[in-house]
């Protein structure tokens, strides 16, 4: 009889021990997960970021615009550069910098202003930065022989001064 009573109560605890672990097994898959692709789920968990709706900054342009370079300055404005082949105002097809800003105030876009020097070597690789007053520096590689430079490749640089407007 104690041997039954002792056969009782492991298959009690062998059941009870297959309950709880049934009761974990379906309350873990039965549990919320977080759908990273579902947009509720998003919202909640990324935030309310919201992007703009896009803009197309070389328009002016009518052939290829490539290694575009963005940076902002202090006051929000936003700067950007890039490799172009558009002939504008008759600088040739060959690659020139190109650059826009943006007006944080007006959110306007600038007008394309060309930065390279014109010649028939393409000006490429252009990097832009701001500094802590507001002041913009750009950088190219170019084969252009100006300033005696010779027909290997330099690095050109431009300084536009905030406080001048030059």
């Amino acid at each position: 009889m104690s041997s039954l009573k002792n056969s009782k109560k492991i298959t009690t605890f062998f059941l009870f021990q297959i309950l709880i672990v049934t009761f974990i097994f379906v309350n873990f898959t039965n549990s919320k997960k977080i759908d990273i692709y579902n947009s509720f789920d998003r919202e909640r968990y990324e935030g309310t970021f919201v992007w703009s709706t896009a803009q197309v900054i070389s328009n002016e342009s009518s052939l290829m615009s490539i290694r575009p370079v963005i940076t902002t300055d202090p006051f929000d404005n936003v700067h950007i550069v890039w490799q172009d082949m558009t002939d504008l105002g008759g600088i040739g097809t060959d690659d020139d910098i190109f650059y826009k800003i943006l007006n944080a105030t007006t959110h306007a876009w600038s007008i394309i202003t060309v930065l390279s020097p014109s010649g028939m070597e393409p000006s490429v690789g252009p990097e832009i930065t701001a500094d802590g007053l507001g002041n913009v520096h750009v950088i190219w590689r170019d084969k252009t022989d100006i300033l005696g430079a010779g027909s290997d490749t330099d690095i050109f640089y431009y300084h536009w001064n905030k406080t001048t407007d030059s």
